[in-house]
């Protein structure tokens, strides 16, 4: 248990964690892990693909826009509306085609807001603060000039542990870390750091937390998890929305988070991620909906919609969980976007829908209001024409629109779209830096140490053999989601952060510190020589995993 962990804080986890079971009464569950009633739900025993009677009848409240949004789905055409509701990589936009070139070639940025209307760009890799500022000014200027009604893109980055795609950022430890200390102030932490190192960039879209539970071993991104805990994904999720959205020190901006994957996304039933899910309605509700409600209790801005299914049925699709759980259950008003070329996955890898035209109107009648195209504009045109076919209708549009107009006015972008170069020193603050240690810290968990093994005294050990695929792995420590998607080559992450090997060299200078390969080149296990070099140690530190 971390030192600084407070009685009165442990006491409060008890007390929920014995108030979080649900007494099913009749269709109703009891969620207090979000501290609140749940709303009227189906019995355990129906599909969720089917709603029943009562909540069918329920419908979400009606939207209530500013009187800047309601001005502006007055004056926009169709066309502009329907930009609103698109996302567009930022490979699609810079000189090179790749993720990793945050630049800008606005002959091919010109056409997504001028002659669609884009509403929103995402992503990329870690570079310098400049070069963000750089870029991100450039791209909103011409956005702003390019719209008839000059309405400011919102760009979207998945920075999940710290800025991560900002160079020289404090990186935090990942979320199952986090979790391991039971302390939301520690998420807290985090989501200042992130926005206090990344919104002046024009960074106004975060896409976290991920509020999933970690329940699924099996699934590769469990470290993107705080854990199985339904109560402690509740208590820490909610701590980083409240801090990353009403933080005081970016003003005049603010930030929007994204719960993420809306839900039950990682718990697929073969473990491969972005499949389907076996989930009874029943553990839905008791399981996967606390954390989320948690954040949206919390002031949620925007989900972001699981890949996979539930039950056999697409998660983009459907009614019942996008619509009746969401909207009318749990109270969501925000906005929900889709992941990585989602609507798409309908028709090339779930099989669902025949085509791309019929996989848009699925989704967008479900409840989807964005859609993370991410590279082309098909998306405008097969949504403008299901609206000229009567299938989708004007009001629908508007719908979908105007939360995404909402959340960019609540955000202040009309008033504050560009960034701004006079607080750059805030990257990889020393204070952030100190914190993110201090997490690392906290999170260590020991499981056994039988007759005092540890820690291991310099003056009791020789020789130390250090082995594994993480002994020498800066990529691994660091995991995925750091400077790129997948991290990057050891090569191309900073000379001052050590490898597990390099730091325990400094930490006994007096001992001989080795490693052998633990494979070789095939990836064949070379068990002869690592159990050679282990008979010749005083100790063994074995490095798995991230």
């Amino acid at each position: 248990m971390p030192s600084h962990f407070a009685a009165s804080h442990l006491n409060k986890l008890k007390t929920l964690r014995y108030r979080a079971v649900p007494a099913l009464v009749g269709a109703a569950a009891l969620l207090a892990a979000c501290q609140r009633a749940s709303a009227p739900t189906t019995a355990a025993t129906t599909p969720l693909a089917t709603a029943s009677p009562a909540t069918a009848a329920a419908t979400p409240a009606a939207p209530q826009w500013s009187p800047r949004v309601a001005k502006l789905l007055r004056e926009m055409t169709l066309e502009e509306k329907i930009g609103q509701m698109t996302q567009i990589t930022n490979a699609a936009i810079n000189h090179t085609g790749e993720q990793k070139d945050v630049s800008l070639d606005s002959a091919k940025l010109v056409p997504f807001v001028r002659e669609y209307g884009v509403g929103s760009f995402l992503n990329g890799e870690a570079v310098p603060p400049a070069q963000w500022l750089r870029t991100l000014t450039a791209l909103q200027r011409i956005a702003l000039r390019e719209s008839r009604l000059h309405i400011p893109i919102i760009y979207g980055i998945d920075h999940m542990h710290g800025a991560s795609y900002v160079s020289g950022a404090a990186i935090f430890p990942h979320n199952i870390n986090l979790g391991a200390t039971f302390n939301p102030e520690f998420a807290r932490q985090e989501a200042r750091a992130t926005v206090m190192e990344s919104a002046d960039l024009g960074h106004l879209w975060v896409f976290a937390p991920v509020l999933d539970l970690g329940l699924n071993v099996y699934w590769p991104r469990f470290y993107e998890t705080y854990g199985e805990d339904p109560l402690v994904a509740a208590e820490l999720g909610a701590a980083y929305v409240t801090e990353l959205q009403n933080n005081k020190d970016i003003r005049p901006y603010k930030v929007a988070a994204c719960g993420k994957h809306f839900l039950g996304y990682s718990d697929p039933r073969n473990g491969w991620d972005r499949t389907n899910a076996l989930i009874p309605e029943q553990r839905i509700q008791e399981f996967f909906r606390p954390s989320f409600q948690a954040a949206i209790d919390a002031g949620l801005k925007s989900v972001m919609v699981n890949s996979g299914e539930i039950n056999g049925e697409p998660v983009h699709s459907s009614k019942a969980i996008l619509t009746d759980l969401l909207r009318t259950q749990m109270g969501f008003k925000g906005v929900a976007v889709t992941d990585w070329q989602d609507i798409l996955r309908l028709v090339t890898v779930q099989k669902t829908a025949p085509n791309e035209k019929e996989a848009t109107f699925r989704c967008l009648d479900a409840g989807i209001d964005m859609a993370m195209t991410p590279y082309n504009t098909n998306f405008c045109r097969i949504v403008k024409e299901l609206v000229q076919e009567g299938r989708l209708t004007k009001e629908r549009i508007d719908l979908s629109a105007g939360r995404v107009l909402q959340m960019k006015d609540e955000l202040g972008l009309f008033d504050n779209p560009l960034p701004r170069a006079d607080r750059l020193s805030r990257v990889g603050a020393p204070e952030h830096q100190q914190h993110a240690l201090e997490a690392a810290r906290e999170s260590v968990v020991l499981l056994k140490n039988e007759q005092h093994t540890l820690p291991l005294a310099p003056a009791s050990v020789k020789r130390l053999l250090v082995v594994g695929p993480s002994a020498d792995s800066r990529a691994n420590l660091a995991g995925g989601w750091t400077l790129a998607w997948q991290g990057r080559a050891e090569a191309q992450y900073p000379a001052d952060v050590p490898s597990l090997l390099t730091a325990l060299k400094r930490e006994y200078p007096t001992a001989v510190v080795e490693t052998v390969a633990y494979q070789d080149a095939a990836g064949k296990p070379q068990a002869a020589s690592v159990l050679a070099a282990a008979r010749r140690a005083d100790a063994v530190v074995l490095a798995l995993g991230e």
